[in-house]
């Protein structure tokens, strides 16, 4: 289990319920190529999903490292679905690459909205975006039109926290979302048994060099490699709720 993945995945989902014309349409991983799925659906739907990855770990610790992979947001709108509500753009052709275009706009400011808490956990996971590319799919397999869009993000994570610790930083309050949240709380006990489990946590001061780096790392912070500046982590200082970028 990757927990930097899996956290994106689920705080990704949440930040852009609710949050753009496809509603609570927002699927984790959905297995269905978007041609298939888009024979049933009745609105415009997203799916988000992680793909191919690289960590650079540290001394063979395979908990170290920042992980990065490609974070996938699909999108899907068919000549089928009926316009209402908010989204009231006719399924033409034109009509249906002007919602897609739309709804990508909205997924970027649904996750970088500073008043939205998941959006502000998003941002203090992902550490880094090196690229974002999108590709437009289209199809009329089987008398379904749809066109449909891929927004890959080349992102960055935080390290993976250290098992047998109590969770802290983003960690705790990723924790207390999903207990907060009815549908994601199954998640919470699982998450937590991961983090705190029955791995016995070693004393600070017993820590090599390189677990002590990575601990802050795991909580977004820049540390000095302690053997090049002959000093210790002392102190880790986390940000509040809200997660300012600066």
């Amino acid at each position: 289990m990757s927990l930097s993945r899996l956290a994106l995945r689920i705080v990704t989902v949440a930040a852009l319920r609710g949050r753009t014309w496809a509603g609570d349409a927002v699927r984790d991983s959905a297995i269905p190529p978007l041609d298939v799925a888009a024979r049933t659906e009745r609105l415009p739907f997203l799916s988000v999903y992680t793909d191919d990855g690289e960590t650079v770990p540290r001394h063979g610790d395979l908990l170290s490292g920042q992980p990065g992979f490609a974070l996938i947001i699909e999108m899907a709108v068919t000549a089928q679905m009926a316009p209402d509500g908010a989204w009231a753009i006719p399924t033409t052709d034109a009509g249906m690459e002007t919602t897609l275009d739309l709804l990508d706009r909205q997924i970027r400011r649904a996750l970088m909205d500073p008043d939205d808490p998941w959006a502000g956990l998003w941002r203090a996971l992902v550490i880094d975006i090196a690229v974002v590319r999108t590709q437009r799919g289209a199809s009329a397999d089987q008398g379904t039109r749809f066109a449909g869009r891929q927004i890959e993000l080349q992102v960055r994570t935080l390290a993976e926290p250290r098992s047998g610790v109590t969770a802290s930083g983003v960690w705790a309050d990723l924790l207390a979302r999903l207990e907060a949240d009815a549908a994601l709380a199954p998640l919470a006990p699982v998450l937590r048994a991961e983090i705190e489990g029955d791995t016995p946590a070693m004393p600070p001061v017993l820590w090599p060099w390189h677990w002590q780096r990575d601990a802050a790392e795991a909580l977004g912070h820049e540390v000095d490699d302690p053997r090049t500046v002959g000093s210790t982590i002392e102190t880790v200082v986390t940000h509040p709720a809200g997660y300012p970028d600066t």
